[in-house]
């Protein structure tokens, strides 16, 4: 390990059109930093690596970008195992891409009861009006008792970097206090 003191990994979930897809896009460079030219859609389960600096050591996120197709759902219990964290993204601007976060929450819990669980409601636009508030994203946060609820906007990067910034605190104060 020589170019980074931990590795951690974290699971990404999140609906079509949650924004995930575009956290990881390396279009975006969000995680990479640099352009990838060869975008492919996550088959199963996709692998990112993210840097972050935190009290003077390198991390390494180990991103676990998991499908939400129907055919690849048996797998996710396999998948988690070992994850420090989860990411559970929704688009704020389509209510519909929260359908699934009770499903997925349970899922998570029944794998690892106390596993960081971050919300992410992602302004993904903003020509388009909201249709989930930040004060609902909070009570979601409240009402299946998950770690934390970070706002993001994957259109203009607002919040990326404080986003990894802050999983990777929790993480590091959970593991390794």
């Amino acid at each position: 390990m020589a170019d980074c003191d931990y590795i951690f990994w974290v699971a990404l979930f999140g609906d079509l059109n949650s924004g995930k897809e575009d956290l990881v896009d390396p279009n975006k460079k969000y995680v990479t930093g640099f352009f990838e030219p060869d975008l492919k859609f996550t088959i199963g389960v996709d692998f990112h690596l993210k840097s972050v600096r935190y009290q003077g050591k390198i991390y390494k996120l180990q991103l676990h970008d998991l499908s939400n197709e129907e055919r690849f759902k048996r797998f996710i219990p396999y998948r988690l195992a070992g994850v420090h964290c989860v990411i559970i993204f929704y688009n704020t601007s389509n209510a519909d891409t929260l359908n699934n976060l009770e499903e997925w929450v349970t899922l998570i819990r029944q794998v690892k009861e106390d596993m960081l669980i971050i919300l992410v409601g992602n302004r993904q636009s903003f020509e388009i009006p909201r249709k989930v508030s930040k004060e609902e994203g909070i009570e979601l946060v409240n009402k299946f008792q998950l770690t934390k609820y970070i706002e993001i906007s994957t259109d203009t990067g607002e919040g990326v970097e404080e986003l990894f910034e802050q999983v990777n605190k929790l993480i590091v104060e959970k593991y390794h206090p």
